[in-house]
């Protein structure tokens, strides 16, 4: 279950790092923002580690999800990330146990020469994302186990490392099923507990949707939540 509250604590940590405000600097950046991904894991209760050392060299980030070991690097430059900088992780993964997965975040994204050298010859260990899969798992669009699972689903199936977050998105049906009001197998009702005044109703329920999120309408006094609830299809 994901803490919201702290998601929300956690993207004005976000904010600064992007700003370099309250004393953070470029040089302070990166081991900051590497704690900040393993407390964004965290707040999905996923087990992680940031700046973690090892025998040879150091992990930025370790996490385990769904009983598969993670070893993610990352990466916050002006310039995009290529070949040459992904081939640490690719080290670090050959000193590791046999199944580890490897996951390269890139915030301003991947040459053309990272992603073909990725997806061409060799078996993918490591699934190459950017500011926008971040960012989904911050604001709560995408879950951990959601996104690393699509994700691996895509370099398994399709045969390229870097999906972009759109791919991601779109439901693995050609035509997903709406129903209106509540699926079948939805919990009787959405709030079990309010502020006197507050209520909550379904408005329409699908499958194979993974997208997450909040939405609220000031002037009407609304708020939309966008979640997954399990559907028997």
């Amino acid at each position: 279950m994901v803490n919201v509250r702290e998601l929300w604590r956690l993207s004005r940590r976000y904010r600064d790092l992007r700003m370099l405000e309250n004393g953070i600097s470029c040089a302070d950046r990166g081991r900051a923002f590497n704690g900040l991904i393993a407390d964004v894991l965290r707040a999905y209760d996923v087990e992680a580690r940031d700046n973690v050392r090892r025998v040879y060299g150091e992990i930025d980030v370790a996490f385990t999800l769904n009983g598969t070991r993670f070893l993610l690097e990352a990466k916050w430059a002006a310039v995009k990330s290529d070949g040459g900088q992904l081939a640490k992780l690719d080290q670090r993964l050959r000193e590791s146990l046999a199944g580890t997965r490897g996951v390269f975040l890139s915030m301003s994204g991947f040459t053309p020469d990272a992603v073909v050298g990725r997806s061409t010859g060799q078996q993918i260990a490591t699934v190459m994302i950017d500011s926008t899969h971040f960012e989904a798992m911050l604001a709560g669009l995408l879950s951990p186990a959601d996104l690393f699972d699509a994700a691996q689903d895509h370099a398994a199936f399709v045969g390229t490392p870097n999906p972009t977050l759109l791919e991601l998105l779109r439901p693995s049906t050609r035509d997903p099923v709406f129903t209106y009001g509540s699926g079948p197998n939805c919990p009787s009702r959405i709030v079990e507990r309010s502020l006197a005044g507050l209520s909550g109703a379904f408005v329409l329920a699908y499958v194979d949707g993974r997208q997450h999120g909040i939405h609220f309408d000031k002037d009407r006094n609304t708020a939309w939540l966008h979640t997954t609830v399990p559907i028997s299809r």
